[in-house]
This record gives structure tokens, sequence and C-alpha cells, in this order.
């Protein structure tokens, strides 16, 4: 009996050492992938620098070297979209979320762009998956529907929606910052409902300094409601004329001492202004026939105006008048109705949409120097653009279209796939902006946070959704939330390997780096 307990004992003490040498095994692996990576990482940056500040001039020999670790770059950015791809089709969720993450780091040692959109829709699938992403949908109690939405407006921790059943919806604070986020599920995220008014709302702009929302629609005011006391009944400034209002902005202004400066579009064709603090609103214009959207240039010079027609409305704002600017009207005509329209903070662009899904930006420093100069019309969506928005840093472009998504396009980046110069992505003809499809009907309305960095959707049926500008964001997570690597077989079956034996499990990136199943968020 003793004996036997002795071999049993001495059994159970074996497979003990052989369990840590085994985790001990796997920890080395897993040390040794990093810093080889890491090192990798390191050379690649400084060769790349070395040859663009001409201290390195590469011989023949290296050159040869060279093109054929292009030539592997250029393999291997396929396979991170052919990946990403794959990604969506499998079914196990974690193995998705690691053909995902995956895609994302091969497309990042490659000098991938970083705004690809194959990468980054792989990435929010997978995440959304792991982790179902809050949408903000529900109405506070006693309120049986939010209506359309409108009109978002973004500003610190608080996101405002202007919903056409009348109401002035505000999300704040943790639960909003969670929401963007994305770090976790939300728990409470009933808004308060800020403002109720009885006609339908249409339009909504925000005030220079932040403090004021402006909101109009089927009614004769435009309702001023104060942001830091949010229960207070808003003032109202009167429409003059018959009309109603269709679209709104606030004039830019470099003296914050003035009162802010309104200007809107009401139906009766009239375009019309008011300061802050006036009762009621006076006549610009009244040549401005069925304007729906309006945008002003950075420095509060040029006023555009879209509705039905194939062209804006311009006018040159001076001395609080407005002049028609007929002739610079017709450089912007195209084959199909205007029907949104926003103008860069950083004065460089003018994006136009139209109803038939096309989409065109202009460069307005080309305007000026190339009398020839048009840009080419873009087709990503099927249907009216609905909302067109630039980012407060001018870098990307969000676009909502009835066709139930949205996009984002990226104007300027600066990134190692463009060798650090400043470029216009979407003026590439091989460029494809971020389709954003998770959407459950016709996307109205598209706002950017005050720090670019998170882009907000509202749709017909009420929701509004948050996505991240940069997708290493949802990579991130994703590796904090996937449970293993991948096994050995599901990187035989998406990868395969690049070793003629077989026995490893690898594949080959330039410069002689490689990247094996414990490469994927390093072999959590």
């Amino acid at each position: 009996m003793k004996l036997l307990f002795l071999v049993l004992l001495l059994i159970f003490v074996g497979d003990l050492y052989a369990q840590k040498a085994k985790t001990s095994s796997k920890k080395a692996q897993v040390e040794k992938a990093r810093a080889e990576k890491a090192l990798a990482d390191a050379l690649e940056q400084k060769r790349i620098a070395d040859i663009e500040s001409g201290i390195y001039a590469p011989s023949p020999e290296e050159e040869v070297i060279n093109k054929a670790n292009r030539r592997l770059r250029y393999k291997i950015r396929s396979l991170a979209q052919n990946i990403a791809l794959k990604s969506l089709d499998a079914t196990d969720k974690n193995v998705a979320a690691l053909l995902a993450c995956e895609a994302y780091e091969l497309n990042k040692i490659t000098g991938g762009r970083d705004d690809d959109s194959y990468i980054y829709w792989a990435l929010f699938v997978a995440l959304d998956n792991l982790r179902p992403r809050t949408k903000l949908h529900r109405p506070p109690a006693g309120i049986k529907r939010m209506g359309s939405l409108r009109a978002i407006c973004v500003r610190d921790s608080l996101v405002y929606a202007l919903g056409s059943a009348g109401y002035l919806f505000r999300w704040a604070g943790e639960e909003v910052r969670i929401f963007a986020d994305g770090t976790r599920p939300l728990s409470a995220e009933l808004p308060d409902v800020m403002g109720q008014n009885r006609a339908a709302m249409r339009a909504m702009a925000i005030t220079q300094d932040g403090k004021y929302l402006l909101c109009g629609g089927n009614d004769a005011y435009i309702k001023v409601f104060e942001r830091e006391r949010p229960h207070q009944p808003p003032r109202s400034i009167s429409i003059e004329g018959s009309g109603r209002l269709r679209a709104i902005l606030t004039i830019p202004n470099s003296d914050t001492t003035e009162e802010a400066l309104i200007v809107f579009a009401s139906s009766d064709g009239s375009l019309q202004m008011a300061r802050l603090g006036d009762k009621a609103a006076k006549i610009l214009a009244q040549d401005a026939k069925n304007v729906e959207k309006i945008a002003v240039t950075n420095d509060g010079q040029y006023l555009f105006c879209v509705g039905d027609s194939s062209q804006p409305q311009i006018y040159n704002w001076a001395n609080n008048t407005l002049k028609r600017e007929w002739a610079l009207e017709n450089k912007f005509a195209a084959n199909a109705k205007c029907s949104a329209i926003a103008c860069s903070p950083n004065g460089k662009y003018l994006a136009i949409g139209y109803h038939d899904g096309g989409l065109r930006i202009w460069d307005f420093l080309r305007i000026s120097s190339d009398g020839w100069y048009t840009p080419e019309m873009q087709y990503f969506h099927s249907a009216v653009i609905e909302e067109i928005v630039f980012s407060p840093d001018s870098k990307l472009l969000g676009v909502a279209s009835l066709d139930k998504t949205a996009s984002i396009w990226t104007i300027e980046a600066e990134s190692e796939y463009y060798r650090g110069e400043y470029i216009q992505p979407f003026s590439d003809p091989q460029f494809v902006p971020i389709r954003l499809k998770a959407q459950s009907d016709w996307v109205v309305s598209v706002a950017f946070s005050p720090d670019s960095k998170q882009m907000y959707t509202g749709t017909q049926d009420g929701v509004i959704r948050s996505w991240q500008t940069d997708m290493s964001v949802y990579a991130e997570e994703l590796c904090r939330l996937v449970q293993a690597p991948l096994s050995d077989k599901d990187w035989r079956k998406y990868f395969g390997t690049d070793d003629n034996t077989g026995k490893e499990l690898y594949i080959l990136l330039p410069y002689k780096q490689r990247r094996s199943p414990l490469s994927t968020c390093a072999g959590k």
C-alpha cells in the first residue's frame, strides 16, 4: 500500500513539474516574440529615417533586397485585408477577434493605411460580438418615441440630439464617456429632456463659446437653450414672415465680446439673421429658394446654401449684409441636385453631397489657382446624402446617407503609408472611405466630438451610435477581451506557414520579421 502511494505521489509531482516547465516555456516564447518585434520595429524605423534623410544610400545588392521586401510588404497588406474579411465569417467569437487583431497588426507593421475600411469594419464587428456596443436609443419615462434625430451636437461630456417629435434630449456625464470610449457597457442610458416643443424640430446649432444651443423647426421661433441651465425654459427669437426654419448656424467671430450672430434659412425663401439677445430676426435676403442646408467659411466671408438645385447659392457676407455671387455659383454646378454642404474649420475645403449619393470635396486653394479645377464626383453611397460635417481638426469628413449607412472620409493624413507628408487621401483614385453599416434606418445626422476622436450618427428611428475615428482603440480593446491566442490549428487554417518543412508555424514579413500564433495580442 505504501509503495502504491509513493508511485502515485511521484507521478503527481512529475506532472506538476512538467506543467510548470510548459508554462515557463510558453512565457519565454511570448517574451521572445515581443522582443523580436520591438527590435525589428526599431531597426525598420531607423532604416526608413536614414534613407529619407539621405544619411544612408543602399548598395545595388541591398536595393535588390529592398525591392523584394517591398513586394512582400504589398503581399502582407493584401493578406491583412483578406484575413479581415475572413474574420467576419468566423463562427467562434474569440477566433474572429484574434483574426481582426492580427489583420490590424499586419497592416500596421507593413505601413498600411491607418484608415483601411476592411480592417476597421472587422475590428468593429469583432468587438460588437464580444461586447455589444450600447446604443443611445431609449426614450425617458413618459415619452413614447424620440422621433427622427435631425441634428446632433457634442460638447464636453454631453451629447445633444434634436428629435422631430419636438424634444431636445441630453445624455450627460459618466454614461456618455463610457459610451463614447466603448470600454464597458452603459448601464444608465436614458437621456434628460432638456426642452420640448409642440411643433417638429428640424435644425440645431451651438454657439462658438459653447454656452447656448439654438433650435428651430415648424413654428415661428428659434429656441435658445442655456447649456449650464438645462431645465430652464428657453428664450425665443421670433422668425420674420410666414416661413419655418430649415437650417441654422452661427457666424464665426474672432471678437468673443460680441454676441453670437445667428443666420438661418426659412421655408419662405428668406435668409434671416439675429443676435443672441434679439427678440426678433430680420431678413437679409429673399431669393434663397428651397434652402435645406447652409454652411459658412471659417472666416465668415461666404455663406453657402443648398436645396432644390444642382448648384449652391453663394452669398458674400460683409457688414451684416449679403451679396449674391452669381458668377461663382456656376463653378460648383453639377448634374444632380445638392442635398448637403459643409465647410472645413481650417478654411481649406468645401464638401457638397447630392441627391444621387454623389459627393464632391473642393480644395479652396486649387479653386483660386486653377480656373479649370473641378474635383471628381465620388459615388460611395446609393441614396441621398442627408448631412455632411468636417471634424474639428479638419482631417475627417462624416457623411450621413438615406441608404442606411454612414461613412468616414480621410481628408488630411500624416502616416508612414504617406511617407510622413500631409496629403489628401480622398483625392486618391484608390481611396475607399470607412463604411458604417450597423444602422437600423436612414442616417439623417452626424457629428464629431470636440477632440475628433469619436463620430456620432443619428437615425430616422431615433438611434444614436458612437464610432471611434482611430481603429487602434478597437484593436486595443479586443486584445484586452480575448481569452487565448490563436491555436496552431486555426493559424494553419487561416495563415498557413512559410516554413518549408511545415513543422514551424509562422509567416515571413519584410526584413526577416516573423509572425506566429503567439504574436497576436502578444500571445495573450
